[in-house]
């Protein structure tokens, strides 16, 4: 066969390729891009007779395992280069760079590609063969996701196609493209300032959704309804928090970012107190939950328990029917335990010791009381009811007259001790009873000063009366201010007359008040060491009300 004649400058690459082994040409992209462009260079003239040229008709495809995948998934995108023919080619290298939208996770193509330059050296591929490599990545969430792979080398001519010319529209080049769903995973976790609350008082809950990422999140929302353990008061933080429905509307959260909200409620004093959260919609895929299914083991969704201690403010109250009785009368005292709640109290107990100034009579009310110890086990009061207890007792003639009732006993929490204590007393009056012998009425033991009754210095002493005169007589122990005063006297006409002396015979006067006033007083000035005599004349009718006679001293 002829030649035509070829200018040997233009032919010296060829020989130089043709003389070294295929192993020295597992050259770059640039370099192969070289030579192609030396080969499209050559002209007519200067080339050997068609017959005699080598041809390889190579094709390129590429495709995608999964063409929306999930963000974060790992892909395996197939090239696959083919060679029509009529010759076997040599040479031959693949550019396939990943764009933005992948991480490069790995290949099957032991070592043939690299992914730092994005090149697969597949050097010879024969005749009626193709050539296959997986490159698995990994999906970004944001990026370029399509990915474009084209010959880039061949040492043999390519009839309909060109390596490396970047056309997008050759046989030789493919483009496949995901469109990824983004993900969010997002996770919910709430919490409790007190978990063990007084009932009445506030807790705040607060909640928080974290998005994991990779993606942003949108469309956020989630379900809080307060449970019928407590009533709702306020709430503060991101986006907007609806406590009719429960609904948080979240809005949108970034990746590896978070949004709160703190919701304020009272305790009740009963119901559910597990408060419940969980997310119920999200416009992004979440790889490990699902938005709304009410699955507590999902980390979609949280709760946040309190187990409140219960309160009841219990108070106490006493009073007494008769607070002036006269010695052997009764009493009747009342005690009453209010509960202002907010819980139901149970196990409530009071103590109520009668002084001994009373003898024990009788008792009437709820619950259980027992005279000997004074202890009145009221049992359960509900909230904003009471429970009340009647003692009534005899009044002995001497003995502290002031009756202490307090709570002693309950098992929920009082959050005011103040008012669980009261007392009741009586102002004890003296009746002078009338002499009687044989027969006939001899009048008050104290009508005469010779039969005078002794009264203490510095206290009250209240006596009834029961005739028109009473004498009464004290001492001083030394030299001192003496000031006597009669008040609540009834009729007014009566006088207060004060006499020193050592018996009745021997006494001397040392001021009389007969003025007619309700409160009469003698003002005696400093008086020496002595025996004192007090005639009161009052004039009345017995059944005019009681007096008191105070001797006040100072030495």
């Amino acid at each position: 066969m002829q030649a035509h004649k070829v200018k040997t400058q233009r032919l010296l690459p060829l020989i130089l390729l043709t003389a070294f082994p295929l192993s020295l040409f597992a050259l770059t992209v640039n370099s192969f891009e070289a030579v192609s462009r030396w080969g499209r260079n050559l002209e007519a003239d200067t080339v050997l007779a068609q017959a005699d040229e080598l041809t390889a008709d190579l094709s390129l495809t590429k495709s995608v395992d999964d063409p929306t995948p999930l963000v974060g998934d790992t892909i395996v995108f197939t090239i696959e280069v083919g060679n029509s023919g009529p010759d076997d080619t040599t040479g031959v290298g693949v550019s396939d760079t990943l764009p933005s939208g992948y991480n490069y996770a790995g290949d099957n193509s032991s070592g043939t590609y690299s992914d730092t330059i994005g090149l697969w050296t597949i050097g010879e591929i024969a005749q009626g063969v193709s050539k296959t490599v997986n490159i698995s990545a990994e999906v970004q969430a944001t990026g370029i996701y399509s990915n474009y792979a084209q010959v880039a080398t061949s040492l043999q001519l390519d009839p309909d196609s060109i390596p490396g010319n970047d056309s997008k529209r050759e046989d030789d080049d493919d483009t496949v493209a995901t469109s990824p769903r983004p993900i969010s995973d997002l996770s919910i976790t709430k919490d409790v300032d007190d978990a063990t609350p007084f009932v009445g008082t506030q807790v705040v809950f607060t909640l928080r959704v974290d998005n994991g990422g990779p993606s942003n999140a949108t469309g956020v929302f989630v379900e809080d309804q307060l449970p019928d353990g407590y009533t709702y008061v306020d709430d503060d933080g991101v986006g907007t928090y609806d406590p009719f429905s429960g609904e948080w509307d979240v809005g949108n959260i970034t990746a590896s970012s978070f949004a709160e909200h703190q919701i304020t409620a009272t305790v009740k004093a009963s119901g559910d107190y597990t408060n419940i959260a969980q997310v119920t919609a999200a416009n992004e895929f979440d790889p490990d939950s699902t938005p709304n299914n009410n699955v507590p083991s999902e980390d979609d969704q949280d709760s946040a328990t309190t187990t409140p201690e219960a309160i009841a403010d219990l108070s106490l109250t006493k009073n007494v029917d008769n607070p002036t009785p006269l010695v052997g009368e009764q009493v009747v005292f009342t005690v009453r335990v209010d509960n202002g709640g907010p819980s139901d109290a149970t196990g409530v107990v009071v103590s109520d010791q009668l002084p001994s100034s009373y003898t024990y009579v009788s008792d009437d009310g709820e619950g259980d009381y027992v005279s000997g110890t004074g202890v009145w086990t009221v049992g359960d009061i509900t909230a904003d009811a009471f429970r009340e207890l009647q003692l009534t007792a005899t009044v002995k003639g001497d003995g502290d007259y002031t009756n202490v009732a307090q709570i002693i006993g309950l098992t929920e929490t009082d959050p005011d001790l103040s008012n669980n204590k009261d007392s009741a007393t009586i102002d004890l009056y003296v009746i002078h009873l009338p002499i009687v012998k044989k027969g006939r009425d001899f009048g008050e033991p104290n009508d005469q000063c010779q039969t005078a009754a002794y009264i203490a210095v510095n206290v009250d002493n209240r006596f009834r009366p029961e005739d028109q005169d009473d004498w009464y007589q004290f001492d001083l122990p030394s030299t001192g201010d003496l000031f006597v005063e009669l008040s609540n006297f009834l009729p007014m006409e009566g006088q207060l007359t004060v006499y020193r002396g050592d018996s009745c015979a021997t006494r001397q006067l040392l001021g009389i008040n007969g003025n007619p006033a309700i409160n009469k007083v003698l003002d005696l000035a400093t008086q020496p060491v002595g025996h004192y005599y007090i005639y009161v004349s009052n004039d009345a009718d017995p059944s005019l009300g009681p007096y008191t006679l105070r001797v006040n001293f100072k030495p």
